[in-house]
C-alpha cells in the first residue's frame, strides 16, 4: 500500500499520474508516495492497520492511501492500483 501526504502533486508532478509509461495500462497514481507498507492478502481480503498520534495535535492531520495489487496478465508489470482512500485524523 501507498500512504501519501498530497494528493495534488508527487515529484513535481501533478497528480494522477497515469502510469501507461510503465506498462501498467489502465492504472494511476492517485497520491504521493510518501511511505509504503506490505500487505499481506488472505483470498482478496486484506487488513491494513496503521498506528495513529494520539493528542490534539494530531487531530486534523490530513493522508491517503492507495492500495498496489499483484495481478499477474492484468498488464506488462503484473500490478494494478486501486481507488485512492481520503483519511483525517479525529475528524
Amino acid at each position: 500500500g501507498i500512504i501519501g501526504f498530497s494528493r495534488q502533486c508527487f515529484g513535481g508532478q501533478q497528480l494522477p499520474i497515469d502510469l501507461e509509461f510503465l506498462s501498467m495500462t489502465g492504472c494511476k497514481l492517485l497520491v504521493a508516495f510518501d511511505r509504503t507498507k506490505l500487505i499481506n492478502s488472505n483470498m482478496g481480503s486484506a487488513i491494513w492497520n496503521l498506528n495513529m498520534p494520539s493528542g490534539p495535535a494530531a487531530t486534523g492531520i490530513e493522508f491517503f492511501l492507495q492500495g498496489v495489487s499483484v495481478d499477474p496478465g492484468s498488464n506488462f508489470i503484473g500490478l494494478t492500483m486501486s481507488n485512492a482512500l481520503d483519511c483525517r485524523v479525529g475528524l
